[in-house]
């Protein structure tokens, strides 16, 4: 997952005074683990259960699964460094709250190595929510400056990445910056 940079917005607020990131992986081959089923008993069939990912699937998953989220940090991170229309920024921000809410799912349908997945577990507890009220009070804020504003005097907009960033050294991922 990449977050706005602070960098971007500080360049912002400097050519609003005056008068006036994202990396991310190319998905690859799917992570996704054929389920195994439980022998089943005659005229009822097992349900199927998930098996753990290897890391080497997780590593796949994990950047299947955020590709869609960078992506749309991307597009924010341009409205911001081009100092697009406050409309554009806002539905972009928009954009990111819906594309955290749906890599958040699609984290949790994974059953992450046990190293990996008690990183994932407090990431969806606190930082994907503090991310998302983060980006849903920047889109509310009216207007590019005061969603910088926003952005810098939040708790919930502070760089919460240590479980990411733990993460994707456990995948051998390069770190987001």
């Amino acid at each position: 997952m990449t977050r706005l940079t602070r960098a971007t917005l500080a360049a912002v607020t400097i050519a609003l005074a005056a008068g006036c990131s994202a990396t991310g992986q190319t998905p690859t081959a799917s992570g996704g683990q054929s389920p195994t089923t439980l022998p089943a008993t005659p005229g009822h069939t097992a349900p199927a259960l998930p098996r753990r990912l290897t890391m080497a699937q997780a590593r796949a998953a994990y950047n299947r699964i955020a590709g869609p989220f960078n992506a749309a940090v991307a597009a924010v991170n341009r409205d911001v460094a081009s100092g697009a229309p406050w409309s554009r920024f806002r539905a972009d921000t928009l954009a990111v709250v819906r594309a955290d809410r749906a890599w958040a799912r699609r984290m949790r349908t994974e059953l992450w190595p046990p190293r990996v997945q008690r990183y994932v577990t407090a990431m969806l507890r606190t930082d994907i929510p503090a991310e998302i009220r983060c980006d849903r009070a920047m889109a509310a804020a009216g207007s590019l400056q005061a969603a910088t504003t926003v952005f810098n005097s939040r708790a919930d907009c502070k760089d919460h990445t240590t479980n990411e960033d733990n993460i994707r050294k456990m995948l051998h991922l390069p770190l987001v910056t």
